[in-house]
């Protein structure tokens, strides 16, 4: 859990730590902020997938205590 919180909010620390002249040098394509934003989010959800399918299935809930079936209440005396 804590490795896929590190490894959701690492990227969005970079770009927000990084110097503005610096990323536009090094990547030119951080200027487009929506598609950024879009292939980000896109990276996260695929990474939190893949960890939550590499941890196994998810327990299943306890089963709820057995109960007997009602009894019909008995009918009135048949005339």
């Amino acid at each position: 859990m804590q490795r896929s919180l590190l490894l959701t909010v690492l990227p969005c620390l970079v770009l927000t730590v990084a110097p503005k002249d610096m990323s536009s040098k090094v990547l030119p394509a951080l200027k487009d902020t929506q598609a950024l934003a879009e292939d980000l989010m896109r990276y996260v959800l695929a990474g939190l997938d893949a960890v939550a399918k590499g941890a196994g299935p998810t327990p299943a809930a306890p089963a709820a205590p057995a109960t007997r079936p009602a009894v019909p209440a008995k009918a009135g005396r048949r005339r």
